[in-house]
């Protein structure tokens, strides 16, 4: 592993230990990642990162958010920022 690789599951960690934290606080139901190959997964998925996996075009404008199918307009989405 490098030393970035290394720097980021740390972070993801941390990130992980305070999500469950403030899920067992307040009930919510933030991500709890595993790896950091899981939260860089995520990030693809709600389009904060390119994914690397071919995507068919489509014609249809997509406006609502990739991880809850609402849109936000402008507030962020909880299902991805707890």
């Amino acid at each position: 592993m490098t030393k970035l690789e290394t720097a980021l599951a740390e972070s993801v960690k941390l990130q992980s230990h305070y999500a469950k934290l403030l899920n067992q606080y307040d009930g919510g139901e933030r991500i709890v990642f595993k790896s950091f190959t899981e939260w860089i997964e995520r990030l693809e998925k709600v389009g904060i990162l390119p994914s690397n996996k071919s995507v068919e075009p489509t014609s249809e404008k997509q406006s609502a958010c990739a991880a809850c199918g609402l849109e936000h307009k402008g507030v962020r989405c909880t299902k991805i920022w707890g």
